[in-house]
């Protein structure tokens, strides 16, 4: 018995070390008084239970009496003529349920708990306290005014529902601040809120209507998904933002001048609400490829100002006026839409102003290369081409019109990809979504609706569910819908025939004539074009244009394998089956095999398959097929 009953006394004796103090103040301004009857000091942690004035607080930050934790929930904070402080110029005073202004500024503290009561914080209330990291609010709290917590050391914050007014400069400088949740109620991120901060994630919610100018100016933030709710991103947002791409919703109408100065990001889509873009947009930045949406008027000066690595520019058909010199810019290719030349500072095709005249190749669109020759300034680039002629990438993808192609790309294991997806005759275009496994296109991709799910109910709202049945290896099975849609040797593509894919291929994220996705190069210069066509999940289509989610037939227990990409990259994951993701299928080899003699007539016929698809020029070259039922000269055989 020795033995336990020395680990419980061990247990005890080390819970009444770490023990918080506990104290309770009969009236305001007796702090000192009631701790030095009971002959505290140096306490790592307090609670204070009763009425506490300027005078405790002057007390507590001249004696530093607590060292790490200030406990307050049970206090509450109320008027005193004695000031806690002489910041700011002018002599500080507590007022009832108020965190006043300057009233824990430059605290050794590590955690704060504030009054259940307090109603409001401060002017610079946490400002210069570097050693804290932690303040606990509650719910009544209605404002937290301007550089509330700047240049403070705060890392775990969460601000309540009852908060109305948030000022700006709230986090500037807190450079341990590394990840925050804005509040779903709070619709604007007012001026400069984590200007400077070490915010490298934030989480915004659905209902945000504004960034407000300067307000993530300065961060670490690596990656920023904007709702599609944002009405207004300001002046400076998201200046030196560390991103490599940026994606504006279509929401978005105004962006304020130098939004995206100094950027990481080397990739822009803008908002098609935007009729303007404001001066310095990008000004200073990494940016190399940017495409302006249809609806843009009017491109002010200075949006590329020294912007080095630019190499990349789209202009839709919409523009009016290109104001920008494109100061210190470097475009390889121009596209411009406009049918009529929009009016262009004179200074674009200027050597001793940017150096991108002399090589830079400007594409217009079909029956407007005359206009732009003759232009002053458009027709001083090096060569004006009309799209469709080497430039228009979509007519160099595939031979003609009669899609799907088996693009051969040169690769090791002479796999041939589809030129484009299941559903869809176009390289471009999306297709259809399609659960892992299933043949068919639904309205809602859920486990409700999986063919493979068992779904439990735990109650009326929520339920439990279990993936079975699943079919172990579905390439040109009856389980692969490009099997099953194009026949022949079509079908989805192995993990293995993906992963050759990325080693073996050139990568690179571009538009193609407004539509963004991957295109692929194999190493005999052959090319295919995959749509960022994103996922489905439950009846929303999600990540549109901004990433591509395709999914793979190889086998794989409970998840099936899927290829994404996005501007940043691509890879393998694996994901739940219940989603729809788009299909873009391989061609595989089998056998050679005998053509029926009943066929003879028509060996110099096209072969097609039972989906009307061409397969072969005639049946001469059609020893590959496998077989199957085909039409040749309007009959149908078997072989």
């Amino acid at each position: 018995m020795k033995k336990p009953l020395i680990l419980l006394l061990s247990t005890l004796l080390a819970w009444t070390v770490c023990a918080q103090d506990t104290v309770w103040v009969s009236r305001p301004g007796m702090l000192q008084e009631t701790l030095e009857q009971q002959g505290l000091h140096d306490i790592p942690e307090l609670a204070v239970v009763g009425d506490l004035d300027g005078a405790d607080f002057f007390y507590i930050k001249v004696s530093r009496c607590v060292q790490q934790t200030l406990d307050l929930s049970q206090a509450r904070i109320v008027w005193g003529p004695v000031p806690y402080s002489n910041d700011g110029g002018r002599e500080q005073l507590t007022d009832d349920d108020e965190a006043g202004d300057y009233l824990f500024a430059g605290s050794w503290l590590n955690t704060i708990i504030l009054p259940r009561s307090t109603k409001r914080i401060g002017k610079y209330c946490f400002s210069g306290a570097h050693s804290l990291r932690k303040v606990v609010i509650y719910d009544r709290v209605e404002e937290i005014d301007t550089c509330a917590f700047q240049d403070s050391g705060i890392t775990d914050i969460e601000i309540p529902q009852s908060v109305t007014r948030l000022h700006g400069d709230v986090f500037t400088y807190c450079r341990n601040l590394q990840h925050f949740r804005w509040p779903a109620h709070l619709p604007v991120i007012p001026p400069q809120t984590f200007g400077g901060s070490g915010l490298q994630e934030i989480e915004l919610p659905v209902g945000l209507k504004e960034i407000g100018d300067q307000s993530l100016a300065m961060t670490s933030l690596t990656h920023i998904d904007i709702p599609e709710t944002v009405e207004r991103i300001g002046v400076q947002a998201l200046a030196s933002y560390k991103g490599d791409s940026i994606i504006v919703p279509n929401s978005v109408r105004e962006i304020g001048i130098q939004a995206f100065v100094n950027t990481k990001a080397k990739y822009a889509i803008l908002s098609d609400q935007l009729s303007v873009v404001p001066t310095q947009l990008f000004a200073m930045s990494e940016i190399e490829e940017v495409y302006f949406p249809e609806g843009v008027k009017k491109v002010e000066d200075e949006v590329f100002w020294y912007c080095r690595n630019m190499r990349k520019l789209v202009l839709p058909s919409t523009l009016e006026s290109f104001d920008d010199g494109m100061f210190g810019a470097k475009l390889d290719q121009l596209c411009c839409y406009a049918p009529e030349p929009p009016a262009c500072n004179a200074q674009i095709v200027n050597p001793a102003y940017n150096n991108h005249s002399s090589h830079c190749l400007l594409y217009v669109p079909q029956g407007s290369l005359e206009a732009y020759q003759s232009h002053p300034q458009w027709g001083g680039f090096l060569k004006v081409l009309e799209m469709g002629t080497d430039f228009d990438l979509e007519q160099q993808l595939c031979p003609d019109d009669q899609h799907p192609h088996a693009i051969d790309l040169g690769l090791p294991s002479g796999t041939h990809w589809s030129c484009c997806n299941v559903g869809v005759n176009q390289p471009k275009d999306a297709g259809g979504y399609y659960a892992w496994g299933e043949i068919i296109e639904k309205d809602d991709y859920t486990p409700l609706t999986y063919r493979y799910c068992t779904v439990t109910y735990l109650d009326s709202k929520t339920y439990d569910y279990q993936y079975h049945d699943f079919p172990r290896d579905i390439p040109g099975s009856e389980y692969d819908i490009a099997h099953i849609k194009w026949g022949g040797f079509w079908q989805m593509p192995s993990k293995s025939q993906i992963q050759e894919l990325y080693d073996e291929c050139d990568y690179r994220w571009i538009s193609i004539n407004g539509f963004t996705g991957a295109l692929f190069t194999g190493p005999n210069g052959a090319k295919i074009f995959l749509p960022a066509a994103g996922d489905r999940d439950g009846t929303a289509t999600y990540d549109y244009g901004k990433s591509g989610d395709y999914w793979s037939g190889g086998p794989c227990p409970k998840d099936a394998y899927r290829f994404q990409f996005r501007y940043s990259g691509r890879y393998l994951s694996r994901g739940g089956c219940c989603q729809g993701l788009t299909i873009r299928p391989v061609y595989g080899t089998s056998s050679n095999i005998r053509l029926s003699e009943t066929a003879s007539d028509t060996s110099s016929q096209a072969v097609y398959n039972a989906y009307g698809i061409k397969v072969a020029d005639s049946l001469e070259k059609a020893g590959t097929l496998p077989p199957g039922i085909y039409i040749v000269g309007g009959k149908k055989y078997s072989y």
